[in-house]
């Protein structure tokens, strides 16, 4: 049994000092390490303990590169992938070139890295599990000061994301891009924890799933296009900057605690454009409740506007008829960009359903 174990370490260790198929410096002098998928492709992977596994700074991964060096012609494989752990815990990697050829970006293939910038290419299509997850370290309550990647655009053809692909990200800007018709759900804690300031949805998500944004505090603007449907349980809670939010008129379902901040609803104003009152699985569903009497809850500290026309079925309808009469309005809502209604002065801008 002893020598079956060492046999079995011996290979295990032989396997992980070279899992890789071949390896070639890029134009810049970067050693890039692949392993081949089939004759015409390859994905980039993990140098495992190669000494020249090491990245600093800007890396650029090639669309081509040469597998193999013949007296005749040398053979060319297409990189189309970037493999799970490619660059884990590359920590002096700030920056990452990517081919437009990418298809698809592995489990961990990024995660530990400090990348500071990067644009994902169109062609784009699935994004792994924790592939970017902890690109900036948090600490306690508080980021570190470190750069942060100031944009980051979901390419119209990606078509899948995994659970926590970007959680504990230090971001600015995330924007679904539009004519996206491939992705339908923001998957469960995607971005959880992440620094996400300003939220762009202008693809054709129906579905923003479980604490997908939870914990985000710094998220204070949701751009959400007509399509969402359904805001499940926690998807934005833990928020602390968010004063005025807008749900398209296609909302129908909301979960449980969706954008509450632990001690309230943490929203000054609500806006639901949905001409039938959206169904809460919950009286938490629009945050924590406010007992008044045995069985009466309302919401004391956020305004809520709806379409003109349906007003009182709001006042009417559990739990919407939590919000005291005096805080519910209508505006008009046909063919507007922005809030009717009249703001306070220190009011933040609302971002618009149809811009």
């Amino acid at each position: 049994m002893r020598w079956l174990l060492l046999i079995v370490c011996e290979a295990y260790t032989i396997f992980n000092a070279c899992a890789w198929d071949f390896k070639r410096y890029n134009e810049y002098g970067d050693m890039i390490f692949y392993n081949i998928i089939d004759e015409n492709s390859c994905e980039v992977t993990s140098g495992g303990d190669d000494p020249e596994y090491n990245y600093s700074g800007s890396v650029t991964i090639p669309e081509y590169v040469i597998s193999e060096y013949t007296e005749s012609e040398p053979e060319m494989l297409q990189v189309v992938g970037i493999g799970d752990h490619a660059f884990y815990k590359q920590e002096n990697m700030s920056e990452v070139v990517l081919p437009q050829s990418i298809f698809y970006i592995d489990d961990y293939a990024f995660a530990g890295t400090n990348l500071e910038d990067i644009e994902l290419p169109h062609g784009l299509y699935s994004i792994g599990s924790n592939c970017f997850a902890g690109v900036k370290i948090r600490v306690d309550d508080n980021y570190i000061t470190q750069p942060y990647i100031p944009y980051l655009l979901i390419p119209n053809t990606v078509g899948y994301i995994a659970e926590k692909a970007f959680s504990r990200v230090l971001l600015d800007i995330v924007e679904f891009e539009k004519n996206n018709t491939r992705l339908t759900e923001i998957p469960k804690q995607a971005f959880m924890n992440s620094s996400v300031r300003v939220l762009y949805i202008k693809s054709k998500i129906r579905r923003i799933c479980e604490e997908a944004f939870s914990g985000c505090k710094e998220l204070s603007g949701i751009h959400m296009n007509d399509g969402v449907q359904i805001i499940e349980d926690k998807a934005f809670y833990g928020h602390a900057k968010m004063k005025q939010l807008e749900l398209p008129s296609t909302i129908t379902d909301i979960g449980v605690n969706a954008f509450t901040t632990g001690s309230s609803m943490g929203i000054d104003i609500l806006y639901v454009n949905a001409t039938r009152p959206p169904y809460c699985s919950a009286k938490e569903s629009l945050g924590p409740t406010t007992v008044q009497g045995k069985y009466q809850y309302e919401i004391t500290s956020t305004r809520l506007v709806v379409p003109n026309k349906v007003t009182d079925v709001y006042r009417t309808t559990y739990p919407w008829d939590r919000f005291p009469e005096t805080a519910v309005s209508g505006r008009n809502t046909a063919g507007v960009n922005a809030p009717t209604v009249s703001l306070d002065d220190d009011a933040e801008s609302i971002f618009s359903v149809d811009g």
